[in-house]
């Protein structure tokens, strides 16, 4: 019953680990994807930052050649492109620090899932133990009850001799 219920909790702390590592991978996959989309998104944004300063850079050499109107309204443009692309990035930074809280969680459960498989396995290094123990004694209880089964067989065998030795010793003392 022993063995059983160390076996199961063997099994327990192997299936803990599993799930442990298999949870830490999948968040490491969703980290490094999160990770990498935002890398793209920030490049996506530098790529715009240098469009619009191109944009600007273009404006200034057809502010010499147009209208003020038209660069204005050019300006007004890039502006609201600009703020929308600033609200991006903003988004894009919060984003960022949600994932990063939430991978500090997922690695505080992570941390306390190996507590308790570690818990886990010091008690069934424990019941080991005492299997281990409780077999011993057994193997050594075993060996002394043979070692008096013999002796009892032993003298069982000389009380027979003794007795069918008996009326003979009678015989020769009358």
């Amino acid at each position: 019953d022993e063995v059983s219920q160390c076996k199961a909790a063997a099994v327990e702390a192997e299936e803990l680990a599993t799930e442990c590592n298999a949870e830490q991978n999948e968040l490491r996959e969703h980290f490094e994807a999160a990770q990498r989309r935002l890398e793209e998104e920030w490049q996506q944004h530098k790529e715009a930052e240098e469009a619009a300063e191109q944009l600007r850079q273009s404006e200034a050499e057809k502010e010499a050649t147009s209208r003020s109107a038209d660069i204005s309204s050019e300006c007004d443009s890039l502006r609201d492109a600009l703020a929308n692309v600033e609200g991006a990035e903003a988004a894009l930074a919060q984003k960022y620090e949600d994932l990063s809280q939430l991978l500090d969680k997922d690695r505080a459960g992570s941390k306390d899932l190996r507590g308790i498989i570690i818990d886990e396995q010091n008690r069934n290094r424990d019941l080991q133990e005492q299997l281990t123990e409780a077999n011993k004694d057994r193997r050594e209880a075993r060996r002394a009850e043979a070692a008096k089964t013999r002796e009892v067989e032993r003298l069982k065998r000389q009380l027979e001799l003794a007795e069918r030795n008996q009326p003979l010793l009678e015989a020769q003392e009358g």
